[in-house]
């Protein structure tokens, strides 16, 4: 955890009524939301929740969400990413809550992280970091000691994560641990519940959406830094997985991006 990096992108209110009601989309940003008033029902990642007052929800980026609202729905909502190096994600390893009890003084944490996220002043910057963890640290609170099976994938996770742009084979990555490639695919498998082909183009999937949301760059240059040598096949590929196209998804990203 103090590798981590927090970056935050949005903190705002607002109220969201049926035009809240969408199609999956999988959200580029990690997300906080605070319900005040009202309530909407979402589905992430097939799992259905009930969005209501006094609680708090963590929506980890890139997870498939669906929403509901019949009426209307008055929230707090925190955007942000995470920056780690050299450690497993923080949502594969410890798989926090996504429903927890809101904090008693969650307005002044929010209030306070409004107020100074975008400032640079090291003042600024402690506040912003200590209101982000406590928002965060609920979620936390129950997580389990990660799995062994897990911790013996880190290495070979991390050079995933830096070599995305690079041919990656079960053989270079059975390598790294020392294991044979069939016997590395199959416990691979066992502990991600896919394989390693399925989750290596599942980051480069988050990686193009990342992109895509984060900076200017062209949808074939984005397709190439994504470890994506066909621009076609890349835009199809990403049409089939997340239901639009790179082009529509960078608009939808920036709309989704200012509304909650």
């Amino acid at each position: 955890m103090n590798n981590i990096k927090v970056h935050i992108d949005v903190v705002n209110m607002g109220t969201v009524s049926s035009e809240w009601s969408k199609k999956r989309f999988p959200y580029p940003h990690h997300r906080i939301y605070y319900v005040f008033d009202g309530e909407a029902t979402l589905t992430l990642n097939h799992t259905k929740l009930l969005l209501q007052p006094g609680y708090m929800y963590l929506l980890p980026a890139f997870s498939m969400v669906e929403t509901l609202c019949e009426n209307f729905l008055s929230h707090y909502f925190i955007h942000f990413r995470l920056h780690h190096h050299d450690i497993l994600d923080i949502f594969t390893t410890y798989q926090p809550a996504i429903q927890v009890e809101a904090l008693a003084d969650f307005v002044g944490i929010f209030n306070t992280l409004q107020t100074h996220f975008k400032r640079d002043t090291p003042y600024s910057v402690m506040l912003t970091y200590s209101s982000i963890y406590q928002l965060l640290a609920p979620f936390f609170e129950h997580c389990k000691k990660p799995s062994h099976d897990l911790l013996r994938f880190e290495t070979v996770l991390n050079y995933i994560d830096y070599h995305l742009d690079t041919k990656l084979s079960n053989a270079v990555l059975a390598k790294i641990m020392d294991l044979n490639p069939v016997y590395f695919s199959n416990l691979f498998s066992k502990t991600f519940h896919m394989s390693p082909n399925q989750y290596i183009i599942k980051k480069r999937l988050d990686k193009a959406q990342t992109l895509l949301t984060t900076t200017n760059y062209k949808v074939n240059a984005i397709a190439i830094q994504s470890g994506f040598d066909n621009n076609m096949y890349f835009s199809r590929l990403f049409k089939n997985r997340i239901g639009l196209t790179p082009t529509e998804y960078r608009l939808k990203a920036k709309y989704e991006n200012g509304q909650h």
